[in-house]
């Protein structure tokens, strides 16, 4: 996982805001959390501030960037603007506990051993890499937020049938022509298909109306389809270490954010089941470098670690994890696994 490279700061236009004093779900005052935010990644003008539902367990930006200007928060080299190479290939080791775990097996259809999904770390590792998705042979997977479709491009070596959303045109040009994926600007491509799986990986946080999207996303799924949702968790032990330097709140993109509960209404209420919900720290070296560096001088940029700041990453992430076992939600990553019945 990565920042944005540093692109020269070209100014980009002012955004249209309107301010969100109060939570949208429940019309309760925010708390304030953080006064006086600026772009860290980027170099998208304003002043922000963060405010915190304490009914609701989930927090969102004010001001509320006016949803035809959202573009603009984007300009420079953001994630998904690169092609990026597919990494479809497994190791061995992947490839035996996706077999065992998830049912991936090349020879024959493999029953998934539930138990194996505990080894927590692990099938946050490598389970991650199939959006902990069981393989359904020819099933339909939509990626919301593809980017360049290195993911989908693994999804089809592994036996899935699959498209993507992304509005950003550059990403979505790389994901048809590095990979050949079927892509289209909006969900509304494709209307009238019905999708086995849907995926949104740090999506949702970008989004003016995640409740809305996401209902909107579950009635296209099939019976029995279920949908991944990932995305930075507010109860974090990053979050709770850095206050206002922690790299996730990524002003002015990151519009919402979610506890744990608060992720878990948001599929409940678009008439989901959900199966899993959890927190994972397999990001936490990410977490680490990138807010120790917001931090010490205002940005997260992608200079070159040294040995010293490696090490504490390291430490940073495997403390997170053995907490993540012992304590609970202290990952910096949500994730919610829902099914429509």
């Amino acid at each position: 996982m990565s920042v944005a490279g540093e692109t020269g700061h070209v100014p980009s236009p002012v955004p249209r805001t309107s301010p969100a004093p109060a939570c949208g779900r429940c019309g309760v005052p925010g708390q304030l959390v953080h006064g006086g935010l600026e772009d860290r990644i980027l170099s998208a003008p304003g002043t922000w501030t963060t405010r915190e539902c304490e009914a609701c367990g989930h927090a969102w930006l004010d001001p509320q960037p006016h949803p035809d200007d959202l573009g603009q928060l984007y300009q420079g080299s953001y994630m998904t603007h690169a092609a990026a190479a597919s990494d479809a290939a497994l190791g061995r080791i992947e490839a035996r506990y996706l077999a065992a775990a998830y049912g991936y097996d090349a020879s024959a259809v493999a029953r998934p051993r539930l138990w194996m999904r505990a080894v927590r770390p692990l099938d946050d590792l490598v389970g991650g890499r199939v959006c902990w998705l069981p393989l359904l042979r020819a099933g339909r997977v939509l990626d919301v937020g593809c980017g360049s479709g290195a993911f989908l491009a693994r999804m089809r070596a592994l036996g899935w049938d699959v498209a993507g959303v992304e509005p950003d045109p550059a990403a979505a040009a790389a994901a048809k022509r590095v990979h050949g994926v079927d892509v289209e600007g909006t969900v509304d491509g494709f209307a009238g298909r019905q999708f086995d799986a849907i995926t949104m990986h740090h999506v949702i946080e970008h989004l003016p109306d995640p409740q809305a999207d996401v209902t909107a996303l579950a009635a296209r799924l099939a019976p029995g389809g279920r949908l991944v949702i990932v995305t930075p968790n507010i109860r974090s032990a990053g979050r709770r270490l850095f206050g206002a330097h922690w790299v996730h709140w990524d002003p002015p993109r990151h519009l919402w954010m979610f506890s744990r509960p608060a992720l878990n209404r948001v599929a409940t209420s678009a008439g989901l089941v959900v199966e899993r919900s959890w927190t994972t720290g397999r990001y936490a070296r990410f977490v680490w470098t990138a807010s120790a560096r917001i931090r010490a001088t205002g940005r997260a940029t992608d200079e070159p670690r040294t040995l010293a700041q490696t090490a504490g990453a390291v430490a940073y992430q495997l403390m997170e994890q053995a907490l993540g076992l012992m304590a609970g939600d202290l990952g910096e990553e949500l994730v919610v696994v829902a099914k429509r019945l």
